[in-house]
């Protein structure tokens, strides 16, 4: 079983190393580089297993049978030394990879592929020991983890040398214990004795419906940060959200069928339930979130210890209503660039009373932020080849079907008049709306 331990452990490295070069979308990081991360990373395994073979009676703190010792334990025995070697890779190698690392997504990435590796080697000998419903633990919940919490780190990193404020020393240091915080706060999750499966997957919920922000915040910065970038790049975040969740469904039948071949049917069951139960509360939520990245050109998104759910007042038939939005763009928003600076139809939704009336020529030029919300900056021309054109902005509908087709329904908005080529500091209460459209390719 030793070959599909170590095939399974490398499948789920490669799910998310994927996952990265899917988001990559302005110049690739060179693949050698990521190996190479990957490898050493998985070395740093060594040093914990020496450690335990030499000297298995000394603790820096003993754990204790309470929820407080196991805690502080996991935080200062598990969480600061792991997380210290699975960094530890990108500095010893830097000088020589340095020269390959062009973008803040080059950084993130060498750095989680370091954790990937440490999870891999770690997730095989944790399969030797106990198989079964470790299989589906290692996948769902602690390969993420390791990866959410280094990316910290990656953070602090890609701050350190691209925003270069003199702060960067602080930030390591903030970021990695907060880092080894949060590795023990999940291994005591799985450690505290007496939890049932569906109690341990519920606090698993909350735990990553914090953590899950600072990742996404840290690979978005990454991507906004780039010197490359540009609003013609984008990635397909529906494209995404497939491919994650095939792959972590392969992932669940794989571990469910090996158990029930070597541990019996109803031992393959009981994975079975557990998988369904975590995938369909945590990682539905996790994979939605990570692919609802927000494109915003030179923007820093800040670690904040931020709910993953926002909730917002909505109206509807003049009921007040709450509205529940996971935080992150729409995958709506980020397809809208492809017709970024490409001339595109615009057709309304409806003729009657339309402003626009029949499929017009639009080209898109500029993406802003009102209030934190997205918009795009669209020339409407009165004909169908040039000439005379009036400036709008559209943005992707939100709330009830928001497709038309395979196309976003996208609102369109009018701009005040004295501010039809200044919108630098534009208002929402300022933009008046005019009528539903969608845009296509010509």
């Amino acid at each position: 079983m030793i070959v599909f331990y170590v095939l399974f452990a490398l499948y789920i490295a490669f799910v998310w190393i994927d996952y990265f070069r899917m988001l990559d979308i302005f110049k690739k990081t060179s693949i050698w580089v990521i190996v190479s991360q990957f490898v050493l990373g998985a070395l740093m395994v060594l040093p914990i297993l020496a450690w335990a073979r030499w000297v298995p009676d000394f603790h820096f703190v003993q754990e204790g049978e309470d929820a407080g010792s196991i805690i502080l334990h996991q935080i200062v025995e598990v969480g600061m030394v792991e997380e210290f070697l699975k960094f530890l890779p990108f500095v010893l190698s830097f000088v020589f990879i340095k020269k390959y690392l062009e973008e803040p997504i080059d950084y993130v990435l060498v750095i989680c592929a370091s954790a990937l590796g440490f999870s891999a080697l770690e997730n095989v000998l944790y399969f030797m020991d106990s198989p079964g419903i470790t299989l589906a633990s290692r996948a769902l919940f602690s390969t993420v983890s390791h990866l959410f919490n280094t990316s910290l780190l990656a953070y602090a990193v890609i701050r350190w040398v691209f925003k270069n404020d003199g702060t960067g020393g602080f930030w390591l240091l903030l970021c990695y214990l907060l880092a080894a915080f949060s590795h023990g706060i999940f291994n005591s999750i799985l450690s505290i004795k007496n939890l049932m499966i569906v109690t341990a997957i519920l606090f698993l919920l909350v735990y990553f419906m914090f953590v899950v922000n600072w990742f996404a915040s840290t690979v978005n910065s990454a991507i906004n940060k780039s010197p490359h970038f540009s609003y013609q790049k984008y990635f397909d975040g529906n494209e995404l959200l497939k491919k994650l969740s095939l792959r972590y469904g392969i992932l669940i039948a794989a571990a469910v069928l090996v158990t029930m071949l070597t541990e019996g049917f109803n031992s393959g069951l009981l994975v079975l339930l557990y998988s369904t139960i975590g995938m369909a509360l945590v990682m539905s939520v996790v994979i939605f979130r990570i692919t609802r990245l927000t494109l915003r050109k030179d923007y820093w998104f800040p670690i904040t210890l931020s709910f993953l759910i926002k909730i917002r007042p909505h109206r509807s038939k003049g009921i007040l209503f709450p509205r529940y939005d996971i935080m992150g763009s729409s995958i709506a928003e980020n397809l809208l660039h492809r017709h970024f600076e490409s001339p595109s139809d615009i057709t309304p939704i409806s003729t009657r009373n339309s402003y626009l009336e029949y499929t017009r020529l639009s080209l898109m030029f500029d993406k802003i932020f009102i209030e934190d919300m997205a918009f795009f900056v669209v020339k409407i021309f009165h004909n169908q080849r040039d000439g005379a054109f009036d400036t709008v902005l559209i943005k992707d509908k939100q709330v009830g079907e928001a497709w038309y087709g395979s196309a976003p329904i996208i609102a369109l908005f009018e701009l005040p008049a004295d501010k039809k080529t200044d919108w630098s500091d534009l208002k929402l209460n300022e933009i008046t709306f005019i009528e539903w459209a969608w845009m296509g390719e010509i």
